[in-house]
């Protein structure tokens, strides 16, 4: 590995952004870690509840049984960010593309999507034994993803479910120009979410359960752990919806996330059944303080106005890790198919992600145009009941 890659990697992963685990290097493929969606980061990374884009087959592939107007009859989605801009390497990116979607809003299957997540670690140097350079090389690490929800209750009368999903990633990890150094698992996510009939929504799961890592073969290969995570989280969200037409929509969110490694000096790593024993419950060289501070937290809020403009702000807080970020963004969306989203990091002292940017770019409603797009800010039902109805004639409450 160059002295570039292995600088990019240790950095990247001490601000991995769902990693709360001091033991910085503990854990492998970095880009398991990296969510996707610049709505989710403008809310401080916020999505375990929510679940209600492209993005919950990162953040809670449960998302996926519940019938949602941004994935509902086909969506596709696109997410690009720069990373680490305190460093100015500008060759060094995220990417998140195709992220495709279908919903059945009829419930005879659920929802299923595909994601491919991309880091690249830019162009490194290729030397000779003498320190010439011969050529380059890119390192990077690609996760491509299969996922699946589905509503339990299939209940569409009060607007109530709850969901299970689950997704099935291969990794691939390439730090350097040796390819028989390449190194790939495969790794397995559970979740479950619940949503009320008056908007609150609970969700969690069990992340990038599956195999350590070996970098090359034979007894001096390097073994590492993929990166465990648990989650859960709690939202809400509701429209206010003035003579059918969707006037306010409000949704805010709280994530606790913790990543659970356990690296062995003289032998294998810890599957993520034994790493929650020997990391969480019978780890007697940390206190209860230094367990607790490995939890990293996420709160984030969106208001829409009427089915175009949405801002947010959020807020992540990472006490191992000393980050305490601020995030904020918009996004615009028009004709019930197109959203662009931006998101932006404030990190104090200058930390490496401080003045870090994202972008997304969503097309949903693909296989569906309907006559009433032209007035998108109109509520939509989704074969759901709407919600309180407030006719401002007579200032009565209806209930549909």
């Amino acid at each position: 590995m160059s002295a570039k890659s292995y600088l990019l990697l240790i950095t990247l992963s001490a601000v991995a952004v769902l990693n709360a685990n001091p033991k910085i290097g503990q854990s492998a493929i970095i880009t398991l870690q990296f969510p996707y969606g610049a709505r989710e980061a403008a809310m401080g990374e916020c999505g375990v509840a929510l679940a209600d884009d492209q993005s919950c087959m990162f953040y809670n592939p449960a998302g996926l049984g519940v019938i949602s107007e941004s994935m509902n009859k086909g969506a596709a989605g696109h997410f690009f960010e720069p990373l680490l801009p305190a460093l100015k390497l500008s060759d060094v990116w995220h990417l998140a593309a195709p992220m495709l979607v279908w919903q059945d809003n009829r419930h005879y299957f659920g929802g299923v999507g595909v994601s491919v997540n991309y880091l690249n670690f830019g162009r490194n140097d290729i030397t000779n034994q003498n320190g010439v350079v011969e050529g380059q090389y890119n390192a990077d690490e690609v996760v491509v993803g299969l996922s699946y929800g589905d509503d339990l209750l299939h209940d569409l009368h009060n607007g109530s479910s709850f969901a299970y999903g689950a997704s099935f990633k291969y990794a691939r990890s390439k730090l350097t120009n040796d390819n028989s150094q390449i190194g790939r698992t495969y790794a397995i996510d559970a979740a479950l979410l619940g949503v009320t009939s008056f908007g609150l929504r609970m969700g969690g799961g069990l992340y990038n359960m599956g195999p350590a890592v070996s970098y090359g073969s034979g007894n001096g290969s390097q073994s590492n752990p993929i990166p465990f995570t648990v989650r859960i989280g709690i939202a809400w969200k509701y429209p206010l919806v003035i003579e059918g037409m969707d006037l306010l929509k409000v949704a805010c969110e709280g994530n606790l996330d913790r990543e659970i490694v356990r690296q062995n000096p003289d032998s294998k790593p810890d599957n993520f059944i034994r790493a929650i024993y020997d990391d969480v419950i019978h780890d007697t060289s940390e206190t209860r303080d230094d367990e607790i501070k490995k939890i990293t937290r996420h709160l984030g809020a969106e208001l829409t106005v009427m089915n175009t403009g949405s801002f947010r702000f959020g807020y992540m807080i990472d006490p191992a890790g000393d980050r305490y970020e601020t995030h904020w963004g918009f996004g615009v969306s028009v004709f019930n198919h197109i959203s662009f989203d931006y998101a932006y990091i404030i990190s104090p002292d200058d930390r490496p992600r401080n003045g870090q940017w994202s972008i997304g770019l969503n097309i949903f409603n693909i296989t569906e145009l309907r006559a009433d797009d032209i007035k998108w800010w109109n509520h939509k039902s989704l074969n759901e009941p709407p919600p309180a109805i407030r006719n401002v004639k007579d200032d009565n409450m209806l209930v549909n």
